[in-house]
């Protein structure tokens, strides 16, 4: 299933005016190429369980993010809590930023504020994100309430 446009949310960031776009479907099958995509582990663990986001994109796009994770563009797991991998040759994206959910020493607030850390340094090693997309992390077979997730994600 083709990821589908549901709704569009603007407002005023800090950052200056911003869209969000609220899409459903298949994750690894986006309408348009995104510059980064998130995606959430719980600390440690990326064996690619079916049903998962994980699953998806090892069974979809033939990514492993183990394979990923032994030589990542940055790993920011110990400061942050997540990883970003060097570019990846597919169609729907171009890097993965992977978050570490759950992970001790970091609360899920921090966590999510921590993918926006990802960005600020990105930003600051000249890798431009145009488009980026960013699942309700760890409330898939996580279970974390997605309460959790959209409100740091919205202060941001």
């Amino acid at each position: 299933m083709i990821m589908e446009r549901i709704n569009v949310i603007e407002i005023d960031t800090r950052w200056g005016y911003k869209a969000f776009e609220l899409y459903q479907g298949h994750i690894p099958h986006f309408d348009s190429q995104v510059d980064l995509l998130a995606v959430s582990v719980l600390a440690g663990d990326y064996y690619p369980e079916a049903g998962t986001v994980i699953g998806a994109l090892y069974d979809t796009c033939g990514i492993d993010l183990r394979d990923l994770l032994e030589d990542p563009e940055f790993d920011l797991r110990e400061a942050f809590g997540c990883w970003v991998s060097k570019e990846i040759l597919d169609p729907n994206f171009s890097r993965l930023l992977c978050v570490e959910m759950l992970s001790p020493g970091f609360s899920i607030e921090e966590t999510i504020q921590n993918v926006f850390v990802a960005l600020s340094v990105l930003e600051a090693k000249g890798i431009v994100i145009h488009e980026f997309a960013v699942p309700l992390l760890g409330t898939g077979s996580l279970g974390l309430d997605p309460v959790l997730v959209i409100k740091p994600l919205l202060d941001y």
